[in-house]
């Protein structure tokens, strides 16, 4: 397992290193698999799966290892690819302003509405020079999930 999610409907989300994603619904014991397909362009594009989150508005994303970042449809069960590389963290901050980790890109702020990327941190910004748990905690402290008297630390 790579990442755990408990969604606000009661389904448990789990990540894997290698066999997709699985989707557990306790109440009706049913457990289903979502994996890459490369016949299926609304498959989940990759199977080793690093973050799963769910948003403000009910929405699942998947950001995976080499397949980037995937949109779930709960209604049609199927996936949309909406770019990126290699995904670590997805959260939204307290003005719900949507953030996704790219191992490339850095830390990009992505406009879910109109699938695109509305600016981007990278190693320009400085963020190369930031050891990997820091960088964590910065997106931590971003999404509101630190105090920002944390920042301080980093500096």
């Amino acid at each position: 397992m790579t990442s755990i999610l408990l969604d606000q409907f009661g389904f448990l989300w789990i990540g894997t290193l290698g066999y997709g994603l699985f989707k557990c619904d306790v109440v009706n014991n049913k457990l289903t698999n979502y994996k890459y397909d490369p016949n299926d362009s609304s498959s989940l594009t990759h199977d080793v799966v690093n973050t799963i989150f769910e948003d403000s508005f009910g929405t699942i994303w998947v950001g995976t290892n080499l397949g980037g970042l995937n949109k779930f449809d709960r209604e049609t069960e199927k996936f949309l690819y909406c770019g990126f590389f290699s995904n670590y963290v997805i959260c939204e901050d307290k003005q719900k302003n949507f953030w996704v980790s790219d191992y490339y890109t850095g830390l990009n702020l992505f406009d879910r509405k109109n699938v695109k990327v509305v600016a981007s941190y990278g190693r320009k910004d400085g963020l190369a020079s930031i050891p990997s748990s820091d960088f964590l905690r910065i997106i931590k402290i971003i999404c509101g999930l630190l105090p920002s008297s944390d920042y301080q630390n980093l500096i």
